[in-house]
């Protein structure tokens, strides 16, 4: 036995009681004594970090007492009056370093930091909580905070702060599905920042707008603000910003089709974002090139993808991304055919979301997942599913799955023979698919439109859909094309006619 050993306390209510026996004016000299040999064991107390005020500059250096920064300000506040320069200290560096590696940890150290933070530095504190609290999935929560980073930086006359508040309450809106809302928010905040002149959060706020206009269908809108946000992070040198903005634009390639130059994209911002250590980036980036890699047809790379990126969610604590991620892995399976363990693995992710209250994505979710159901003979359960996911789609602004669930509907009424419904909603999906330029939804609702012409004996009309659909289909390396070629030639052999050759 080591002579270390023989003072460890066998039962934490023994070590609870020899605490309490200590006077607390002993406790407190014992605290600041403790907080001394820490600091001397980890390389000393680290310089005061720039004031958290709007106007901070580069992040300080790492230190090696980072990892236990948070027990050292436990330290400090135990140790009593004198220490309160020393308990921000290290609660603002513990905060810093959860908020890249756990953000539930990182939500609640950020708001203990504003309790003992000097005025002109809660806004931020609570802005930055909230920013945690969204990567954590807590939207509810972020919003709360963001409106009281607002409040906080009002009453210390910050505008800059108040303009970062105001994009942060803007990113909520626009994950709760409020579409509308957010662009207000997100145009409001804009004007704060260039009033302020707080360019790097301009490029961040126009990195967000773009990512609104991208989901809401303003697909040249947000072309032109991704590009002008990465002008904006090449002019202030600020790269721990750019991985987004790469992502998101690669994102809209890939969708648009133009996938040399999107998977392009997807390496450069998972290249910088493990350069600079941006976890949250480096797995949405695996996530997007998954994705391309899944769409055409490179199966493999797209399921070690999606594990990846998976496994570096949940290392951060990330829930909400955690959710998206399974519901990719559940696309993944659809695809490979193991249509139960995709229904199971959106049951997962569906669990998670209806914990953190996303209606928004589920919604998402449930539009793949009425799919699978389709494909597992319960059309009743598909169509419901379908018809809910529409609403809450089309209150969110969310074109690109509208269309998708509009498909699934149409599917289903094809095959209740109610023929005029299933063409409308074709039509309508196509249309949404050629409006938001997404050549991978324009073709397949043209596909599915040729299948129904056919069989409805307009064979030229579907023949005619069927050449157009294919040729996007084609030209994208969509990996559902060949299925979509075998029920053609399914539906032209009852038909008596020849498949049409590309």
């Amino acid at each position: 036995m080591t002579a270390e050993s023989l003072y460890v306390f066998r039962h934490a209510v023994l070590r609870d009681v020899a605490y309490q026996l200590q006077l607390p004016c002993d406790r407190g000299r014992l605290h600041a004594l403790a907080l001394e040999i820490l600091e001397g064991a980890f390389g000393g107390r680290p310089a005061p970090a720039t004031p958290l005020d709007g106007t901070e500059g580069p992040p300080p250096p790492p230190a090696h007492s980072d990892p236990i920064a948070e027990e050292l300000a436990s330290h400090a506040r135990l140790a009593g009056p004198g220490f309160e320069a020393a308990r921000a200290l290290y609660l603002r560096r513990a905060a810093e370093y959860a908020q890249r590696r756990d953000a539930r940890v990182a939500v609640r150290l950020w708001t203990e930091f504003a309790e003992a933070a000097p005025a002109p530095e809660r806004g931020e504190a609570l802005r930055l909580a909230a920013a945690a609290a969204m990567s954590h999935g807590r939207r509810d929560r972020a919003a709360r905070l963001a409106e009281s980073a607002g409040e906080a930086a009002r009453e210390s006359g910050n505008g800059r702060i108040e303009g970062r508040a105001r994009s942060m309450q803007a990113s909520v809106l626009r994950t709760m599905g409020r579409p509308g809302e957010a662009l207000a928010a997100f145009q409001d905040a804009l004007e704060r920042h260039r009033d302020s002149g707080d360019r790097r959060f301009e490029a961040i706020t126009t990195t967000n707008l773009a990512n609104l206009h991208r989901a809401t269908g303003r697909i040249d809108d947000a072309e032109r603000l991704y590009r002008a946000a990465l002008d904006l992070q090449a002019a202030t040198g600020e790269r721990w910003d750019i991985p987004s903005t790469l992502v998101g634009l690669a994102t809209l390639l890939r969708m648009t089709g133009r996938l040399e130059e999107a998977e392009r994209t997807y390496a450069e911002g998972l290249s910088l974002a493990r350069s600079i250590g941006h976890r949250q980036f480096e797995a949405t980036a695996m996530e997007g090139r998954a994705i391309l890699c899944l769409e055409s047809g490179r199966y493999d790379e797209a399921r070690e993808g999606f594990l990846a990126c998976l496994a570096i969610f949940r290392e951060l604590g990330n829930r909400s991304s955690e959710a998206d991620a399974l519901g990719n892995v559940a696309v993944y399976l659809r695809k490979r055919g193991r249509l139960a363990e995709a229904a199971a693995t959106w049951e997962e992710a569906l669990s998670i979301h209806r914990d953190l209250g996303n209606t928004a994505a589920a919604a998402r979710h449930h539009a793949n997942f009425a799919g699978v159901l389709l494909e597992l003979g319960r059309p009743g359960d598909a169509e419901a599913l379908a018809l809910r996911a529409l609403d809450a789609l089309r209150a969110a602004g969310n074109r690109r799955f509208v269309a998708v669930v509009l498909v699934t509907l149409a599917r289903i009424a094809r095959g209740r023979s109610r023929v005029a419904e299933a063409e409308a909603l074709l039509r309508e999906s196509a249309g949404i698919g050629r409006d938001v330029r997404e050549p991978a939804i324009e073709g397949t609702a043209l596909a599915q439109l040729a299948f129904l012409l056919v069989d409805a004996g307009r064979v030229e009309e579907g023949l005619a859909a069927w050449r157009e659909g294919e040729a996007m289909l084609r030209a994208i390396r969509e990996d559902e094309l060949p299925r979509l070629e075998r029920e053609m030639q399914a539906t032209c052999a009852r038909a008596g006619v020849e498949v049409p050759r590309p």
